[in-house]
């Protein structure tokens, strides 16, 4: 939910300037090499051959899905398990792999981790 979240906020052109306040360059610089790690390449291949492939759209959906499931108490725990587990799971791959863009603007990242995790302490069933 947070890479989800990032991402839409990195959407709007309304906030471009908290992104710009929050980029660190030298942290930018440092994280390039991430990408090359078998780590975040495993698992990009692991993302790309799931139904569906990686798209934000995707991600999307299944954050929607897993903040209905949240949100609405009264959907059965034996249908919400399984879309937590799914949205889970790529939520964990999709995290891995963007795992140097979110560094790079560690304070925004923070920031949708706290507001991520007040969502779920007032959520829990």
């Amino acid at each position: 939910m947070v890479v989800v979240a990032f991402f839409a906020i990195a959407h709007y052109s309304w906030s471009s300037g908290l992104l710009h306040w929050a980029l660190h360059p030298s942290i930018a610089e440092t994280t390039q090499s991430w990408e090359s790690n078998g780590v975040v390449r495993d698992a990009a291949d692991i993302a790309n051959k799931l139904s569906g492939g990686l798209t934000l759209v995707k991600a999307e959906i299944l954050a929607g899905a897993c903040l209905i499931v949240r949100f609405i108490r009264v959907i059965p725990g034996w249908l919400s398990l399984p879309v937590s587990f799914v949205a889970a799971f790529f939520g964990v791959l999709l995290a891995i792999i963007q795992s140097a863009i979110l560094a790079a603007y560690w304070p925004v990242t923070a920031g949708l981790l706290i507001i991520s995790w007040i969502i779920v302490a007032n959520t829990r069933r």
